[in-house]
């Protein structure tokens, strides 16, 4: 995640900086669905932060957006239901993932409907709903 970070400072627009960026959130994609739960939970506010800010920044690349949008399904799907219910970055988090889900490009637009379709199908236990639904 410092990599992230370090890209993300103003200073880094430049298009080697751009592809760095885009591999790194690549490599995060794939990382993040080894991560134990308990660790998302741990640090969710420390990983979402760079997370949001990230995609904020650089909306206008499709496969930097599809790689965050795997992160942040990964990341809510570790969350328990007093985490959704009790803060809100949880829930604009999730709707950042139904905004996505209305995005022109085909392939973030059809990522972020598995995300959302993924997040909704299992809710966190003991809930029989998930709590984005209320």
């Amino acid at each position: 995640m410092t990599i992230l970070e370090q890209q993300c400072m103003p200073a880094a627009h430049d298009d080697e900086k751009k592809g760095i960026m885009v591999a790194v959130t690549y490599l995060l994609a794939i990382v993040f669905a080894r991560i134990p739960t308990p660790i998302l939970r741990h640090k969710f506010a420390d990983i979402a932060r760079p997370l949001g800010l990230t995609l904020e920044t650089h909306q206008d690349q499709a496969p930097l957006v599809r790689s965050i949008t795997s992160c942040l399904e990964y990341l809510l799907l570790a969350q328990d239901n007093a985490t959704w219910t009790t803060d809100a970055t949880c829930k604009k988090l999730f709707q950042v993932l139904l905004i996505l889900s209305l995005d022109a490009r085909p392939k973030v637009r059809r990522r972020s409907h598995e995300a959302v379709r993924r997040l909704l199908s299992r809710p966190p236990p003991p809930s029989l709903h998930h709590p984005a639904t209320v």
